[in-house]
């Protein structure tokens, strides 16, 4: 039975072992060396860009919103207008 190849796909032939063995795919992962899971890292990177990039528009923008509020009832007066 050594040479004898089960039918399916790889990940099948995972998934298998690890219900047999009760391993979940982090336990996996973290037993082959590769830490926290792609999917976890990603999200994680995505995150953080977000949260620079909301840091720096806040900056930016302070915390005086005299000018946008002015800007906006200039824009709607202009409106009313036409």
């Amino acid at each position: 039975m050594d040479n004898t190849f089960l039918p399916g796909t790889v990940r099948q032939r995972l998934a298998d072992l690890m219900k047999i063995r009760k391993v979940s795919q982090t336990d996996l992962a973290l037993k082959i060396g590769c830490g926290t899971p792609a999917y976890q890292a990603d999200l994680a990177t995505i995150e953080n860009q977000f949260m620079s990039t909301v840091r720096e528009v806040k900056k930016e923008i302070g915390n005086d919103f005299t000018v946008q509020r002015t800007r906006t009832s200039l824009f709607a007066i202009s409106l009313r207008l036409h």
